[in-house]
């Protein structure tokens, strides 16, 4: 028998029979106790954002050793207060130049991969779309004409931020349909975590899904019941990412609005390479002296 999402028919913005489905599952309210992790977006990022668009310079791989480091220290501190073991399903980009280090990233998650193919999905770099926004955007600031060149223009079959989004869901869901985790962590590759207060963190998973304010686009908690909704949903907007899914969510919940204190007790840290002495491809360097981190 097919899962109850596949057989829901989609509409412009978030269907309502997807709606109804979350309603349907909250109402159930099974719960076990464990974690998925699911990290999305580019590792071994350089410099500053967009701008910079090749990976895996040397100096990238001790800012992703970090980040890989607080991920193993916030899953050893879910364990110990008893969101039991945590399992990873991830999607990140192959290098685009320098060596091989997803190949690496991999080995450092391995403890919380099932071995099953469809918990680790790297793309080719390739495969990334910039829109033509981002490319005159790049323009604009003198990127070197071969760099400009490798941009590949938004087009059908390339990936944005939401096809992204919606393939790791896609994954995400026949894992917790059965019966939802006691919680779904949602971050970037490029991004280091860091509980402040683990009492005040607990407090907040019981009003409802959470989500970053500064972008919407870096982190989603999202406990237990309210997780096969999550990974249903049929409105990711590419400009700002999963959070708006979960702003979206606590209306349709009739949920209070997001508290400012649970999110602020959750330090996040973009970690890059600084990408200069060390820098591979010295034709870019030039833009990270005039943009450090």
């Amino acid at each position: 028998m097919l899962p109850l999402w596949l057989l829901l028919p989609l509409v412009d913005g978030v269907s309502q029979n997807v709606s109804d489905y979350c309603k349907e599952m909250h109402a159930r309210r099974p719960q076990r106790a464990n974690v998925i992790l699911a990290l999305r977006g580019e590792s071994f990022r350089n410099g500053a954002g967009q701008a910079t668009i090749h990976t895996c310079c040397p100096s990238s791989y001790a800012r992703q050793r970090e980040v890989f480091a607080s991920h193993k220290a916030f899953i050893a501190q879910l364990a110990a207060r008893g969101f039991g073991t945590t399992r990873l399903l991830a999607t990140t980009y192959a290098c685009s130049r320098g060596q091989n280090y997803t190949e690496d990233l991999r080995r450092w998650y391995l403890p919380w991969l099932r071995g099953e193919a469809g918990d680790w999905n790297v793309l080719p770099h390739s495969a990334k779309s910039y829109s033509q926004h981002k490319r005159d955007a790049m323009a604009g600031l003198n990127m070197p004409s071969n760099h400009l060149a490798e941009l590949q223009a938004d087009r059908p079959g390339l990936m944005t931020q939401s096809k992204v989004i919606d393939e790791l869901l896609s994954r995400i869901r026949p894992v917790v349909e059965a019966t939802p985790p006691k919680l779904l962590v949602m971050l970037r590759f490029d991004t280091a975590i860091h509980v402040k207060n683990w009492a005040l963190f607990d407090d907040c998973l019981g009003s409802g899904p959470l989500a970053d304010f500064a972008s919407h686009d870096i982190l989603d908690l999202v406990p237990d019941s309210y997780a096969p909704c999550f990974s249903a949903w049929d409105d990711v907007h590419d400009n700002l990412g999963a959070g708006t899914m979960v702003k979206d969510m606590r209306r349709m919940f009739q949920l209070p609005p997001e508290r400012r204190d649970c999110i602020n007790n959750v330090q996040l840290r973009k970690l890059t390479g600084t990408c200069l002495a060390d820098d591979s491809f010295p034709d870019r360097a030039w833009y990270n002296r005039g943009h450090p981190n």
